[in-house]
Order: C-alpha cells, then sequence, then structure tokens
C-alpha cells in the first residue's frame, strides 16, 4: 500500500496478555528456603501474568536504506507482572539504521534501552510472602554489524556488541557481556 511519497513506511501497533507458570527468576535472597525460592540459588519460582504493549515504525528506502524504531511496555508493580526478560524491564525501545552503499555489501547500527529495570525479593513473615524490589539501572546498549554477500549460499558478517563497554547485570552473578566482536 502506498501512499504519497511514504513508500515504504510501516507503523504497527500491538498488544497481549502473557501468562507464565513456575518461572524462574532472579532474586537477591540466596539463603531462603521458602518456597518463594529455590535453596542455595539466586531463584525462585512464579506464575507471570499482565497486560503488555507495544509499536513499531519503520521505512524502507528501495534496498539501499532500512530505518525501524520499535517500543514495549509491560507494568512492573508487582512480582508477578509480566516479564520481557530477566532483568523484568518495564519499557524496552529498539532502533536500527542498515544502509546498502553497495549491492552485496549491508552496514548497520542498533540501539537497545531497558529501562525500569529491576528485581523482587520474596520473603516469608509470620507466614505471609512479602514483596519489595530492587532496581537494577537502565541499560544503554549500542552495537554495530557488517555483511557481505558473496553468493546465496556464502556471505561474511562482523558483529560488534556493546560498543558502549557499559557493564551491567541481568541479574545477581549474571552479568552481560562487555565489548564482544564475533564474525562468521
Amino acid at each position: 500500500f502506498k501512499i504519497g511519497p511514504f513508500s515504504g513506511f510501516n507503523a504497527t501497533l500491538n498488544a497481549g496478555w502473557g501468562k507464565v507458570c513456575d518461572a524462574i527468576m532472579p532474586t537477591c535472597d540466596v539463603l531462603g528456603g521458602s518456597r518463594w525460592n529455590i535453596p542455595g540459588t539466586p531463584y525462585y519460582n512464579d506464575d507471570l501474568a499482565g497486560f503488555w504493549f507495544g509499536g513499531r515504525l519503520s521505512y524502507d528506502y528501495s534496498d539501499v536504506v532500512s530505518v525501524a524504531v520499535e517500543g514495549r511496555y509491560s507494568k512492573q508493580d508487582s512480582h508477578d507482572d509480566y516479564a520481557f526478560g530477566i532483568d523484568r524491564p518495564e519499557y524496552i525501545v529498539n532502533a536500527s539504521l542498515k544502509v546498502r552503499p553497495i549491492r552485496p555489501l549491508s552496514i548497520g547500527v542498533a540501539y537497545e534501552y531497558r529501562g525500569g529495570r529491576q528485581l523482587w525479593h520474596g520473603m516469608e513473615v509470620n507466614g505471609m510472602p512479602m514483596w519489595y524490589s530492587e532496581e537494577l539501572g537502565n541499560v544503554n546498549n549500542l552495537s554495530a554489524s557488517a555483511r557481505y554477500d558473496f553468493s546465496e549460499k556464502l556471505a561474511v558478517t562482523i558483529n560488534a556488541n556493546n560498543i558502549l563497554g557499559h557493564e551491567w547485570e541481568m541479574a545477581p552473578l549474571y552479568s552481560a557481556q562487555k565489548f564482544g566482536i564475533m564474525g562468521g
């Protein structure tokens, strides 16, 4: 579908409700032993459920340039709210740009923001569960990639991740990868 000079533009809205039973989620309460903690580990089992929504805007100019921005939101007011990952971000925003200066070569850059990340800690007090959250801080992650297609079956790629070199944890004892380069 083409409208005036905006051929190649795409907008998408999406929403949903999800439920996960017995999800293994991280916590810092490693000495627990209640039904909310797996004894001796920094994780607990929980049923997660909730609504989420998001959207995506993208624009493709022929095979030369592709730009996209997408975001997702899921409230994190409770230990059992739906989670997009073990670091439980409330917001995720991704932006990407890919250019193809010549037909077999494509070069891209991407940015990811994970905001409102938190851990939920559970404990029993007089036989009743009590929950509290701990903020993990926001994440800014920049990556770049290049790909050269020699044929339909042979290509060379190189990816650089966490270019900004930020150190952050997905969960206790689970650090995200620092700057890294991978090729193939």
